[in-house]
């Protein structure tokens, strides 16, 4: 048997089912769920659920929630790759929450500034840039372009992008 769940942040933002899939409208399999009518413990029982949760908070509330969730974040997952794409996901979030905010102040806001700073912050993100870097060299050298000129494209040394080459 099929289930299907459709989310929304608001009541406001369900458009309804289009005409043609009308005859599921009272089928029990057919859920939907507004995020910001979620009790307010929902939240408590996975990162996720908290996250989705993050999505309908009014924008008051945000910057607090935002930043309790970082922390749980922090306590609650072991691998700083992950802990980083998490943190990312919530400045994602708070980028469409905020949109006349620049990443600067979103990270301000969310407490960011100590944590990138940390040395396993940047471990992660120089493992990030390495998986970018070995996949895209080999390419971009058989596409015609020296070292020094993907060097020069990614702001880097020579030395970094050899690292990558395949010889």
């Amino acid at each position: 048997p099929w289930q299907a769940i459709v989310i929304f942040t608001e009541k406001r933002f369900d458009p309804g089912l289009p005409a043609r899939y009308s005859e599921y409208e009272n089928n029990p399999r057919l859920q939907h769920i507004y995020l910001n009518r979620l009790p307010e413990k929902i939240g408590d029982r996975t990162l996720g659920l908290a996250l989705l949760q993050l999505l309908g908070t009014k924008p008051k509330q945000a910057p607090a929630k935002g930043r309790a969730l970082i922390e749980r974040t922090r306590q609650e997952l072991t691998s700083v790759t992950i802990q980083q794409n998490f943190v990312e996901l919530i400045e994602t979030i708070f980028a469409y929450k905020f949109p006349e905010l620049t990443f600067q102040e979103i990270g301000s806001m969310l407490g960011l500034g100590d944590l990138k700073q940390t040395r396993a912050y940047q471990e992660a993100q120089n493992e990030k840039r390495d998986e970018m870097l070995q996949i895209t060299v080999p390419l971009l050298l058989k596409k015609g372009m020296t070292v020094e000129e993907i060097a020069q494209c990614y702001s880097l040394s020579i030395e970094t992008i050899q690292r990558f080459t395949n010889s």
